[in-house]
């Protein structure tokens, strides 16, 4: 993971649903990245493909602004 990514006010958590098929099936996720953002164990939105870090932080500053709130960084990065 790059430092960039790292940088960036969210807590990363990465999952293999190849491993973990009830969670695959749960987020109907297969196949491709998909990125799942939550705030406050609310599902706030997805995205699904890599479409580069400027778009990452593009959908994460939208997020912040459709909900109204300030994501912080509380724990660091986890893979």
């Amino acid at each position: 993971m790059s430092s960039d990514i790292k940088a960036l006010p969210i807590r990363w958590l990465e999952a293999n649903v190849y491993e973990d098929e009830a969670l695959g099936r749960r987020f109907a996720l297969h196949g491709i990245p998909t990125f799942i953002f939550f705030y406050q164990q609310k599902k706030l939105g997805k995205v699904s493909g890599w479409h580069g870090l400027a778009y990452f932080q593009e959908v994460i500053q939208t997020i912040q602004k459709k909900f109204k709130i300030t994501l912080e960084k509380e724990l660091p990065s986890l893979i």
